[in-house]
């Protein structure tokens, strides 16, 4: 599969961000770093992101997500999610499920995780599950105001795998000025990597959602 062909739903997807009806959002966003728990997915370079995004007033949505993986844009992820989202005594439910997808690599690339969330006040957990993979992952984040338009997010995470159980952690802060948004973010783990890619970094992403 030639490069093209691989890039096309990130294509796709910002080719229709203008057009997005009023259950339906698009997201473009450009990071200088793709971070997923604390490990770099892109080879410690700027990576192209977009998301096509549906939820109605009933609290079902679904969506997809796509990003470059490395330094050339050879290759891309593409994220496909589900889920229903509900209130009760002040705490707000999440349940559902996100398959992570790799077109053109082979192998058992391919894995899907099931995941429940609460959100109460500033605080958010979510638990995601890989029946195939048998992995765990817990999500935790404190969000605080710091002014009317800049936020702060503390993040920790706790994954369980077969080969390594690690913890990550961050701090983020974001701000939307001009109809875009930006986020600065500083992440490590506890991961023990060769290669460098679970070290502590720094990653600065604008978004733009129509």
């Amino acid at each position: 599969m030639n490069k093209t062909i691989k890039s096309i739903t990130i294509t796709g997807m910002i080719v229709l961000a203008p057009f997005a009806m009023a259950d339906v959002t698009t997201t473009v966003s450009l990071t200088s770093d793709y971070v997923f728990r604390g490990i770099s997915l892109n080879d410690e370079g700027p990576a192209l992101q977009a998301s096509l995004d549906y939820s109605d007033d009933d609290g079902f949505y679904a969506g997809a997500w796509a990003s470059q993986t490395d330094n050339s844009g050879d290759e891309i992820e593409v994220d496909y999610y589900a889920g229903y989202s509900f209130e009760s005594s002040d705490i707000t439910w999440d349940l559902g499920y996100v398959r992570y997808t790799y077109p053109g690599v082979g192998g058992d690339s391919d894995s899907g995780e099931f995941y429940i969330g609460a959100e109460y006040k500033s605080f958010s957990y979510k638990y995601y599950q890989d029946n195939d993979l048998d992995t765990k992952y817990h999500d935790m984040n404190v969000n605080f105001d710091l002014s009317e338009n800049i936020g702060m997010t503390v993040h920790i995470g706790q994954y369980d795998t077969q080969a390594d159980d690690y913890a990550d952690y961050g701090v983020s802060f974001s701000r939307t000025y001009s109809e875009l948004d930006f986020v600065l973010a500083m992440t490590k783990s506890d991961l023990e990597d060769a290669a460098g890619l679970a070290d502590s970094r720094i990653a600065i992403t604008v978004s733009k959602t129509w």
